[in-house]
């Protein structure tokens, strides 16, 4: 795309498709948003996922309940891996399965 506005700042967004109409339209929608002043970004909190694979498992029950069992460990040995982290208000959450 030849150019976006994002915050003010123009970006150059570099795109390789084969359909030149994806370009087309994806510029053609970047220039109707750029005439109002582009896009405006806003979070409404700072949150990363972590995800870990666990490959082979036939259990899942029983791996499900021994990282419950684990969590208060893990919890520990994440905060006092990344102190800093906790000390921005980042850190370990909580485990979903």
């Amino acid at each position: 795309m030849p150019e976006i506005i994002v915050d003010g700042k123009s970006y150059v967004v570099p795109m390789m498709v084969e359909e030149p109409s994806v370009v087309a339209a994806a510029s053609y929608g970047a220039k109707l948003v750029n005439q109002t002043g582009g896009f405006k970004v806003v979070a409404s909190e700072r949150l990363m996922i972590g995800q870990i694979v666990f490959d082979g498992v036939t259990d899942t029950t029983a791996l499900a309940n021994k990282l419950q069992e684990l969590e208060p460990k893990i919890k520990q040995i994440a905060d006092e891996s990344y102190p800093s982290i906790l000390k921005r208000g980042g850190g370990y959450h909580k485990i979903e399965n």
